[in-house]
């Protein structure tokens, strides 16, 4: 069984400072988020920048930036703040005595939200990719935050590279126990890449909770990304294999 998910991640040109949009003056905005609450019961949103459009990715490094520039902001979770999500409605207390929290919130998942404040749409310079160093960005109190189904786009892109000359192969296989049986051929790739490219092959595990258990439960499946798209998706190994060697 090959499957093939054609879809380009939309990479934003450059913005400028204060740069205004439909959300200036509203209670509310919407985005991408980076994964769960942390500590201070923050939630990084993100709008876009011109380096990984409006997603957020994994695969930047923490290196320093010149010229970096995002519209994103701390969310902050008090007590009454609402999640609603898998057609519930939670407070935040709530949702931190659910024993499933952590499977509410995912990193690139979309959410619309709803702000004690009028958002005033800001662009940020920061020396790092935004997950490494956000402390500086404008941050509203939420009232609702309404989570969107995550899928496997949104898994996809978040592991997608940011540089045109690499290939991230993901292998998604069930976890029991925190283990993961499925192989990786990572040698049988590299020798069909062309001069400069580089790739990586990494597993997965998959709970009976992840949104995609049922996309594993007959076996390993293996995703092919570039910096923009999922080129192949599939049950076969072999497959894989294949894609690079008929380039």
């Amino acid at each position: 069984m090959m499957r093939y998910f054609w879809f380009s991640g939309a990479i934003a040109l450059m913005l400028t400072a204060c740069q205004a949009d439909e959300e200036s003056g509203k209670n509310e905005m919407s985005g991408k988020i980076s994964g769960s609450p942390d500590f201070f019961n923050r939630l990084l949103i993100l709008k876009e920048d011109q380096l990984t459009g409006g997603n957020i990715r994994i695969t930047p490094d923490r290196h320093q930036r010149e010229d970096y520039h995002t519209k994103a902001y701390h969310l902050f979770l008090t007590d009454e703040t609402e999640i609603v999500a898998n057609d519930r409605s939670y407070s935040f207390d709530e949702y931190k005595a659910e024993e499933d929290s952590e499977t509410l919130f995912f990193p690139n998942q979309t959410v619309s939200v709803t702000t004690a404040e009028e958002v005033e749409t800001t662009t940020t310079e920061l020396d790092r990719y935004l997950t490494f160093n956000p402390a500086l960005l404008p941050v509203y109190e939420a009232k609702t935050i309404e989570l969107q189904p995550y899928t496997l786009d949104d898994f996809f892109t978040y592991h997608m590279p940011v540089k045109d000359n690499k290939f991230q192969i993901l292998t998604l296989n069930i976890s029991e126990s925190g283990e993961i049986q499925a192989g990786t051929d990572l040698e049988g790739v590299i020798e069909h890449l062309a001069s400069g490219e580089l790739a990586d092959w990494d597993t997965v595990g998959i709970s009976e909770e992840s949104p995609f258990y049922d996309e594993v439960t007959d076996g390993p499946v293996h995703a092919v990304l570039n910096d923009s798209e999922v080129l192949l998706f599939t049950d076969d190994q072999n497959d894989v294999i294949d894609l690079f060697a008929q380039r």
